[in-house]
């Protein structure tokens, strides 16, 4: 394996793409967690009777009959759904390598307090159900998990945005530092 320089130019462009700040990576790095959780939150504050209902991935199954449970039917799961069960031993591969993990968790970082804030926003998701997936998150990104938000967040309804990113330099060292997060 050949060592990665921290500025070089693929380093640097990776974290540009997963911080969702180059246009030249696809629709979906740039339309991430932030831009789609800013526009629900608008939607929420005009109209605070409106739900969020969310369907994790790692759970979808669980999250499927819960659903149908809340909307008054018998926990079942659509036929016409197809999804794959993964056993815990396939979800924890990764190939991320264990050291370069933490720098990838930096990264995400926005993406991430986005994610814990869709969790905790959710109508159909209980307390257990939030600390299961905050759990998972703190096995693979614990900094990120035990930073703000947290479960004891859960009955603020708009939370606190971070400020747009902009592109100055481009550098991977930006995007770290751009993970300032505001107080809740």
């Amino acid at each position: 394996m050949l060592p990665l320089d921290a500025e070089g130019e693929c380093a640097a462009s990776g974290a540009m793409c997963l911080a969702g700040l180059s246009k030249g990576c696809g629709s979906h790095l740039v339309h991430n967690y932030e831009y789609y959780v800013r526009i629900l939150l608008k939607v929420l504050a005009k109209d605070p009777s409106r739900q969020l209902f969310v369907i994790r991935s790692e759970h979808r199954w669980d999250d499927f009959r819960r659903l149908d449970l809340l909307w008054g039917g018998k926990g079942a799961v659509p036929y016409d759904i197809h999804i794959r069960e993964t056993s815990a031993g396939d979800r924890s591969r990764s190939a991320v390598s264990p050291d370069r993990l933490p720098l990838l968790c930096r990264i995400l970082c926005r993406e991430i307090y986005m994610y814990k804030w869709t969790l905790l926003l959710a109508s159909n998701l209980d307390d257990s159900a939030v600390r299961a997936s905050f759990e998972e998150l703190a096995a693979q990104c614990p900094e990120a998990a035990a930073a703000p938000p947290t479960l004891h967040h859960r009955s603020v309804r708009q939370p606190p945005l971070p400020s747009r990113r902009t592109v100055l330099n481009g550098s991977r060292a930006q995007v770290l530092e751009g993970c300032l997060l505001p107080e809740v």
